[in-house]
């Protein structure tokens, strides 16, 4: 065992700041958003071949999109995990 009255010996807390965290939770949701973004450019490319197979008008198409948006949402509203928490930046867990 070292001895704790030398510095290098004593034990350390690598501690985050508060803006680092935030910076990290930022990048984090973007991956999810940045993922969407590229779905829904591949839906406009996919449409105009949806629309000639099925013989859909853009009406039917918007519809439908809309309903599976719909339902996406109510999924993760459902989703028991996306209730929120108390959550203590500072300790780094859940308080609850």
């Amino acid at each position: 065992m070292g001895n704790p009255d030398n510095p290098r010996d004593a034990p350390t807390e690598a501690a985050l700041s508060p803006v680092t965290i935030w910076m990290i939770a930022l990048c984090l949701s973007m991956g999810p958003a940045v993922s969407n973004g590229f779905a829904r450019f591949g839906y406009g490319l996919v449409l105009p071949a949806m629309r000639e197979e099925h013989s859909w008008n853009y009406a039917q198409t918007g519809w439908l999109n809309t309903a599976n948006a719909t339902r996406a949402n109510l999924l993760s509203l459902a989703n028991p995990q996306s209730k929120p928490r108390p959550f203590s930046a500072r300790a780094g867990k859940r308080l609850s």
